[in-house]
């Protein structure tokens, strides 16, 4: 059912239009020029508007402006008195998809309406075509059809599967926490925590508190235990974004970690042991 609103001062119209209009596969309404016709359209949603001219041209032209502004892909056919094949173009080219001059024949009217269906259809055809595109070249949330990019959604593909410790390198802003991200969620371990470590808003002093924990009284003011991120991580994976600004001092007790798999919380001797994964994500190449 073809949803029609036609703008016009006058009533008379509406019916000549109804009349010529096949009555299965459409429907029909008005909205006056004077009323608020933006909120008409706003409730009727149609799929086209038939806007009838009167006066001046350049009043034509701010209404279908008006109506291009709220709605770009509205389509808009102008009924009015016979006009030029010059002034026509003028508002072909202003938005309209066509123009017929009063009084409107059923033959010229099924010509437009078909001119609809042909812009309507390939308008459908070139939404789904973006759809298959989007779906060819999109990788969980990144989005490329690069040949570099494209090996490189196939090697995280194959290295999620896998529970080495991979680094991540590239300037900043290239991705690197969305690809960390897609490894995480093509693991085994997606349904366990991601836990992200931001390296460059870790202060030196809590470095090792934060990421390792402590016990309670490990030093002042720790009047309770904390278990650190990578106990949060547990059976999940880890992320370093930015390993290289990690503090010296705590470079030495993370490098323990990976190769051990162990780790002692400040305050305390004893190892604690987790199951985690770690990736890391560097903007150095060295």
């Amino acid at each position: 059912m073809l949803k029609i609103l036609m703008i016009s001062p006058e009533e008379r119209i509406l019916h000549d239009i109804a009349r010529i209009l096949p009555a299965s596969s459409s429907r029909l309404a008005l909205a006056r020029v004077e009323e608020d016709f933006i909120a008409r359209i706003g409730q009727e949603k149609p799929r086209l508007i038939l806007l009838v001219r009167r006066g001046r041209l350049a009043e034509t032209f701010a209404r279908l402006r008006k109506i291009k502004e709220f709605d770009p892909l509205l389509e808009v056919i102008v009924l009015g008195p016979p006009e030029s094949e010059t002034r026509i173009a003028e508002v072909i080219k202003a938005g309209a998809l066509d123009y017929l001059s009063e009084p409107v024949s059923a033959g010229a009217l099924a010509e437009s309406l078909k001119k609809l269906e042909k812009k309507i259809s390939v308008r459908r055809e070139t939404y789904q075509l973006e759809r298959e595109l989007a779906s060819k070249y999109m990788f969980e949330g990144m989005v490329s059809r690069h040949p570099t990019m494209l090996e490189i959604f196939t090697l995280i593909e194959r290295l999620a599967r896998h529970q080495i410790t991979v680094l991540i390198t590239g300037e900043t802003g290239t991705g690197k926490e969305l690809a960390a991200r897609a490894l995480h969620r093509l693991s085994p371990r997606q349904d366990k925590p991601l836990v992200v470590v931001d390296c460059t808003t870790l202060p030196e002093s809590l470095f090792e508190s934060e990421v390792f924990g402590y016990e309670r009284g490990a030093f002042t003011g720790a009047d309770r235990a904390k278990s650190g991120l990578l106990k949060e991580a547990d059976g999940g994976t880890i992320f370093f974004d930015e390993i290289s600004e990690i503090p010296l001092p705590s470079q030495a007790k993370l490098l323990r970690f990976l190769s051990e798999r162990t780790f002692k919380p400040l305050g305390t001797n004893r190892p604690v042991k987790v199951n985690v994964r770690v990736i890391c994500a560097t903007n150095r190449d060295r």
